[in-house]
């Protein structure tokens, strides 16, 4: 049913279309730049049934070919690899645990050019109190995401969502520099303005700059 719901979509698009088979209609499709899934490779890769919510999940592939997967579980962050192409998928991870009050959240990960593996996340508080504050971390790992340290806290914002900090992502520039943008509330107490702030590392983040740059 989804195979005719699919050719009839494309004919409403104006498509002209070749005889009605299956594998003729990829072929179609591969000219014509379509992207066709293959249902037969779906896999689960997240935690088992005990954890609430699994979420924002982010991959990347490694130097090695392997595939590094990171991820929302219950509160933390965690990531699971694969070294045949996604078929099968490791035990989750732990990198950053959820603490007191505070959710680890929307994880972003990227290779550096040593080939360690970079994750930033971003804690945020559930139980509002003052001594709990939204942030961006980061954290480590030089074994190919089997083990995580180095943890750096790069920014604090308010206790409350309503100044809080948003959804880190990084990139690493060809001349080695990371740089790390986020969604900034922190700056706007008494408004609901935010912007996009930016942090820098040249040290394969190990240490950044101490005040943001408004981007």
């Amino acid at each position: 049913m989804r195979f005719w719901v699919a050719i009839s979509f494309l004919m409403l698009l104006g498509y002209g279309l070749p005889d009605n088979t299956a594998e003729e209609f990829v072929i179609f499709a591969l000219k014509t730049g379509q992207i066709i899934w293959d249902q037969k490779t779906l896999r689960k890769v997240s935690s088992g049934s005990t954890v609430r919510y699994s979420g924002y999940a982010r991959l990347i592939q490694l130097h090695d070919q392997s595939l590094l997967t990171v991820y929302e579980a219950g509160g933390s962050v965690v990531a699971v690899k694969s070294t045949d192409s996604g078929n099968s998928w490791s035990l989750p991870i732990p990198i950053a645990p959820r603490q007191d009050g505070i959710n680890m959240a929307v994880p972003d990960v990227v290779e550096l050019n040593d080939h360690s593996i970079l994750v930033c996340y971003n804690p945020r508080p559930y139980q509002i109190d003052p001594s709990r504050r939204f942030g961006i971390r980061t954290k480590k790992s030089y074994d190919g995401g089997q083990s995580w340290q180095d943890e750096r806290l790069l920014y604090e914002a308010g206790s409350e969502f309503k100044n809080g900090c948003w959804e880190p992502a990084a990139i690493q520039l060809p001349t080695g520099e990371i740089q790390l943008f986020f969604a900034n509330e922190g700056i706007y107490p008494t408004s609901n303005e935010q912007n996009i702030s930016l942090l820098r590392s040249t040290d394969n983040g190990l240490s950044w700059t101490e005040k943001p740059a408004d981007c």
